[in-house]
């Protein structure tokens, strides 16, 4: 136990924890002055081929594996649970994976969940309705057009500030815009398609017109022109843009920070803006780009973010770009992984704490 092994001496403690080399995982017939990576790894490999819907596997991405067993172990368990006390963590749990794991109610369903949502977007009259719809998204976390999260504070990593940094661009990078090899081009026309057939899986008009997947492309090629690169965005120091509130509402004067903090309920205090240029591009946009385009675009941003877990057409186009064609992942995760992951992502520290009860 632990509590054995902490009242062991030292010695004896430090006895036990295994060291060197797992040989079972060593490919004696390859020469290790030609390959190394194939003798120390080639017969774990061979033993162990990467699964379906993998792009990679390792011993780490295995235990992983093995925790994800347990994990859905206990998922199904609270879903199964009838006596779940309402408000609880329990209910929280078990009632997403439950509803996540409902096909056959999904099916039905199709993209009716977002009508409240679409009628609301299609509503939309003049740029302070677009900021609203925004707001909205925000609160469903649809990082569309920016995203706003709390990180360390770099100058006082104590701290934690709230950080305001790109986002909203359907392309994995700023570069998938701004490159003009010929790959580069074949992307953004099968993204452009890829759009105009999740438009018209959801019935709306104009979806198939050509201008519409153009235009979107066109605002978010803008924004990713302000962004910065995938190098200098990783780089805490050039992203460290610490202002006031005030300072925020002076760098984007047309963007209503006052009700956007109210609505989030954030205190009006310092914030750290990761790209100003971008924040400052955006602002232009919202004065020049039409009502029209931006609609499209946050149309386009909540199908694109709820298409994984709609009925099969969406859920089968998502996968079929951004996995297949951009990720090269052969095949989808089955849907009892993905729920997994989806609970993980927005309930993990409930899952973290029955989890811990548990094992």
């Amino acid at each position: 136990s632990v509590g054995a092994q902490a009242s062991a001496p030292a010695h004896e403690a430090r006895a036990s924890v295994p060291k060197g080399v797992e040989v079972r995982d060593l490919d004696r017939a390859a020469d290790p002055c030609t390959d190394f990576d194939a003798f120390s790894n080639g017969s774990w490999r061979a033993q162990n081929p990467i699964p379906t819907g993998r792009q990679l596997w390792s011993r780490r991405t295995a235990g992983r594996e093995a925790n994800r067993r347990q994990l859905r172990d206990l998922l199904e368990n609270l879903a199964a649970d009838a006596d779940r006390p309402r408000g609880t963590i329990e209910q929280q749990l078990g009632d997403h994976f439950a509803s996540c794991m409902n096909e056959p109610k999904v099916e039905a369903l199709g993209v009716t969940p977002l009508a409240p949502l679409l009628a609301d977007i299609a509503s939309v009259e003049d740029t302070r309705g677009v900021e609203r719809m925004i707001r909205r998204l925000h609160d469903l976390a649809v990082p569309a057009p920016f995203a706003v999260t709390g990180v360390s504070d770099y100058g006082d990593p104590e701290s934690i500030v709230v950080n305001i940094a790109a986002g909203g661009l359907g392309l994995p990078g700023r570069d998938y815009y701004l490159k003009t090899d010929k790959n580069s081009v074949e992307v953004r026309a099968k993204y452009r398609e890829h759009i105009a057939r999740v438009l018209t899986l959801a019935g709306l008009a104009g979806a198939t017109s050509a201008n519409v997947g153009e235009e979107i492309v066109a605002l978010e090629t803008r924004l990713a022109e302000a962004s910065l690169s995938p190098a200098a965005a990783a780089d805490p120091a050039t992203t460290a843009h610490k202002m006031t509130f005030t300072g925020l509402r002076q760098l984007s004067a047309h963007f209503d920070w006052e009700s956007y903090f109210a609505e989030a309920h954030l205190p009006r205090i310092d914030v750290n803006v990761a790209e100003p240029a971008f924040i400052e591009r955006l602002d232009r946009e919202l004065r020049t780009t039409p009502v029209a385009t931006w609609k499209a675009y946050l149309t386009w941003h909540l199908l694109r973010s709820a298409s994984p877990w709609l009925s099969k057409p969406f859920a089968d186009e998502a996968f079929g770009f951004a996995g297949q064609y951009l990720g090269g992942v052969p095949a989808a995760m089955p849907r009892a992984k993905s729920c997994l992951e989806s609970t993980e992502a927005l309930l993990g520290e409930p899952l973290g704490h029955k989890y811990a009860e548990r094992y």
